[in-house]
């Protein structure tokens, strides 16, 4: 086990080896990361900010396929699946797993607000980089952002771009998965570029097993295609326009049911196939336990020079459907078995404009405009008809029907003013007014004895039936979010900032089944806006072959958004928590040892907690104290840690590119990750704690003709780590992991050359 002693005596022999091999390599130099999180081209060293990017070649080498793979690298960053949601977590903080919640964490593609959590499952492909930014955002990303953001950004081939032909194949050897991967870039005339891409791939074994059924379960298939055109009608204008297609599925229940005392004994006997293909006949298009998911993504950008200033406008649609349907009692009988039909649609156009960069005063004003809707629909069955049986015995049908209208319109404005030549001040504010109009459909429980479905009128409020037939409401909220911060070029290399600023999350209503409701019997289905503020501070340090960026941040969330889940205690609310505070410290650094060996590293330490939360959900193990007010559904969670809040948490890496001659060289990569235990359940139950862990990643290979084609051997999980994304009790504990050990060869070749 990895102590925290034996951790401190690596980052100091880290930290001397850093400083000696400045001494010592002063002939090379780190390749320098450009990133656009200040909407200006510029370096990570430069920004006042703490963030991390990572480029898309380098991901592609490490065979990191999708976010999850990458947080692994980025402590204090997680991203896995959930049975209704994908979760999302920075610093300790996250939307909890509700269908109706945005995320806490922004994701953007190339430039594009994609609020959804399943937005998150998108596969990287013939990505350029992708830029993490934590903390609350307030101004250029602060579109829900409340404890951070993610902006992914895409090749382009621009006019006069080479031609470009590059083709990857993968073979995994663990699960049989083959993955194919091409990208075409062309330039036919000296005003257009344009670049195909497409990525498929496919399983032919799960990574989990069914010990009921004997199947192999989870197998994935995903099909990726881009397309992009840039068109340069004058040296002065351009027009990017590019859409993308993805399309994922896979057969099998999501969840693993853990032991009687433990989640030690993981087993996956669950065989939902029989309800599913009833429930399937109201909402969810497939008739076994699985999730099918398709995307459609348009952006066109249009961006015009007037002499110095820049005039951007960035419109975007955005179509996503997904369908699930699995085992929700956690048995090998069908008892109850759940689904979710969700279908999004979203329109959005950013407007900035910006200033020539480089005077004493650099400013960017736009405005924003979106509207979406999103339909969702969680058709579950409970009773005989879930085991099979026929026969006049009761059932219960529940096919809850939810929607909203959201509309949203912004107006932002920033500006820098360089004092001199080593001291600059930046200010920003940005408006944001949401409405939201929001609804339930008429469909309840329904029985469904000897085959006929009658409406229960009689238990409207039963456990598993739907409260709230034909409710409809709106509502409307706006918040300030202003940002400061104080840039200090102490020295040439050495650059200090100091950092406020103060985010917010629109309130909405819950798409949960179970919902509270008042004394008059009235559903309470809607939550406050969240409000976070932070303060940060930190320096960063930059010359040829070392970089050490180190940041010292606090942040406090004000009616932070919550739901939880448990069917043993009946707690099911969707609520505000009163205060929590997320406060740490974040290390990162590169180290460029000889011209063919680079060092990085990075290194979390993170105390996030609810200051005030005395009606929180009771978990089912007791492992929180009683409510004040004696109510024995909720607990007193003040004081208690958030979810996925490890304390430690960090990454430790190798790249070698070792020349072997005048044209092969070594390519190999070994990867770290290690953290401490952390809750994994919305209602902080014990014994969903995921143990302290550490996880390997390798790759070996050679590369040959300057880069034109390699091969290599990648690693992923190597030791096998059971991770927990999420976790739920439902008749039984239920937890979802991330991918098991996988090794793959993979082979590139760029034609023309």
């Amino acid at each position: 086990m990895l102590t925290k002693t034996r951790l401190a005596a690596a980052i100091a022999t880290i930290t001397a080896g850093l400083t000696a091999g400045q001494v010592l390599a002063e002939e090379f130099a780190l390749e320098e990361i450009v990133v656009t999180a200040t909407k200006r081209e510029t370096t990570i060293q430069e920004m006042p900010m703490s963030i991390q990017a990572m480029s898309g070649e380098k991901m592609k080498n490490q065979g990191i396929d999708n976010l999850d793979q990458l947080a692994a690298s980025v402590p204090s960053f997680q991203v896995g699946d959930g049975a209704l949601t994908t979760n999302i977590s920075m610093r300790g903080m996250g939307s909890q797993p509700e269908r109706g919640f945005e995320q806490s964490v922004g994701m953007f593609i190339d430039g594009i607000y994609m609020p959804r959590s399943r937005q998150y499952r998108a596969p990287f492909m013939d990505a350029n980089r992708v830029e993490i930014l934590r903390g609350p955002q307030a101004v250029l990303f602060g579109l829900n952002s409340t404890a951070g953001a993610v902006s992914v950004v895409s090749n382009t081939t621009r006019p006069g771009d080479e031609t470009e032909l590059n083709l990857t194949l993968k073979h995994e050897f663990e699960y049989e998965g083959t993955t194919v991967e091409g990208v075409y870039g062309v330039s036919p005339t000296d005003r257009l570029g344009l670049r195909l891409a497409g990525k498929y791939r496919k399983d032919e074994k799960g990574a989990f097993k069914n010990d009921f059924t004997g199947d192999d379960e989870n197998a994935p298939q995903e099909l990726v295609l881009r397309g992009t055109a840039v068109f340069e009608p004058s040296d002065a204008t351009t027009l990017t326009f590019k859409v993308d297609y993805a399309d994922f599925e896979f057969d099998g229940d999501l969840g693993e049911t853990g032991g009687d005392d433990s989640l030690l004994d993981w087993r996956r006997d669950m065989d939902a196939t029989g309800a599913a293909e009833i429930s399937a006949g109201s909402e969810v298009g497939i008739d076994k336990p699985g999730l099918q998911q398709e995307s459609l993504n348009i952006g066109l950008t249009f961006e015009r020079d007037f002499g110095g200033h820049t005039l951007t406008a960035i419109a975007g649609y955005s179509d996503l459907e997904w369908d699930a349907m699995f085992d929700i009692d956690g048995t090998s009988l069908a008892i109850m078995t759940g689904g979710v039909h969700e279908e999004y649609q979203q329109r959005s156009l950013e407007v900035r404009w910006t200033s020539p960069e480089g005077q004493a005063l650099d400013w960017i004003v736009g405005a924003y405009y979106q509207d979406s809707e999103l339909d969702n629909a969680q058709p579950n069955i409970l009773g005989a008809w879930a085991l099979g049986v026929q026969a006049n015995l009761p059932a219960v049908f529940l096919d809850a029907e939810m929607g909203s209208e959201t509309e949203a319109t912004s107006v932002f404005a920033i500006g820098t003013w360089n004092a001199s030549d080593v001291l600059s001040v930046t200010g920003g504010l940005r408006w944001v007014d949401t409405e939201i109009d929001y609804h339930r459909g008429d469909n309840a429980c329904t029985d469904m004895i000897g085959g006929l479905q009658e409406t229960i009128d009689a238990v409207p409020d039963a456990f598993f039936c739907f409260n709230g037939r034909g409710y409809k409401d709106r509502r409307s909220s706006d918040n300030l979010m202003p940002e400061l911060a104080l840039q200090w070029d102490a020295t040439e290399a050495l650059m200090v900032y100091g950092k406020v600023s103060k985010s917010a999350k629109s309130g909405g209503y819950g798409f949960s089944t179970v919902l509270a409701s008042d004394a008059d019997g009235n559903l309470l289905a809607e939550y406050d806006d969240e409000k976070a503020t932070g303060v940060e501070f930190g320096l960063k340090y930059q010359a040829a072959t070392f970089e050490l960026n180190a940041t010292l941040y606090r942040t406090e969330f004000d009616d932070l958004q919550v739901n939880s889940f448990d069917i043993d205690t009946g707690a099911g609310s969707i609520q505000n928590a009163a205060e929590v505070v997320t406060q740490g410290l974040e290390l990162d650094g590169r180290l460029a040892v000889t011209d063919w060996l680079t060092l990085t590293g990075s290194l979390a330490y993170l105390d996030a907690e609810f200051k005030s939360f005395d009606e929180a959900p009771a978990p089912f193990d007791g492992s929180l104290p009683p409510a004040p007010s004696g109510n024995p559904a909720a607990a007193n969670a003040t004081g208690m840690e958030t979810p996925y809040a490890p304390e430690w948490a960090g990454s430790l890496g190798a790249d070698v590119n070792l020349p072997l001659g005048d044209s092969l060289e070594l390519v190999a990569g070994l990867y770290l990750s290690f953290s401490d235990s952390y809750l994994t359940d919305s209602t902080l139950a014990r014994a969903f704690e995921q143990d302290a862990y550490e996880k390997v990643d390798a790759r070996i290979g050679i590369e040959g003709g300057g880069g034109q084609w390699s091969v290599a051997l990648i690693g992923n999980n190597l030791t096998n780590e059971e991770i927990i994304n999420n976790s739920v009790n439902f008749a039984g504990p239920i937890s979802y992991l991330k991918s098991p050990r996988t090794v793959a060869l993979q082979g590139t070749y760029r034609f023309g050359l």
